[in-house]
């Protein structure tokens, strides 16, 4: 679902990117090149927010507010699974998410110009049974 709300002269684009949250891994280097192997995470990742594209790349200051919501393991007893979807408790485990927000924002580069224009960015993770990706853009508008 997508939101596109104005609030005088701002813009604000809300949507959720459903599944495990992925990471940026480092470039490799192999006889003479050098390859992502993060290529088709993000290329997944942009396929599903796709739809939520704006119709023109954005050229004002932008402000990228990310949730990440990260599997509960399996290992855990019911009690703390329960407590985890009820308590928000925080995920403090790999992936960190200054990776998580570096793979977001190299594979949503169609959403704006240069990432340079992204002054501000808030994340966090916690658990939840259902692993997903809540982002908030907001911009001035255009």
């Amino acid at each position: 679902m997508t939101k596109i709300k104005a609030q005088s002269n701002k813009r604000t684009i809300t949507f959720v990117v459903r599944g495990d949250p992925k990471s940026q891994k480092r470039h490799r280097m192999g006889r003479g090149f050098s390859y992502d192997p993060s290529k088709s995470d993000k290329a997944n990742f942009m396929t599903l927010a796709f739809k939520h594209i704006p119709s023109r790349p954005i050229t004002s200051p932008i402000r990228f507010q990310v949730v990440y919501y990260m599997p509960i393991p399996k290992s855990w007893p019911k009690y703390r699974k329960l407590e985890a979807e009820t308590d928000n408790i925080p995920h403090i485990k790999t992936p960190d998410f200054d990776n998580l927000v570096k793979l977001n924002l190299d594979a949503l580069a169609p959403f704006w110009n240069d990432d340079k224009q992204v002054y501000q960015v808030t994340a966090s993770k916690y658990y939840s049974h259902i692993p997903r990706t809540e982002i908030v853009i907001t911009y001035l508008e255009q």
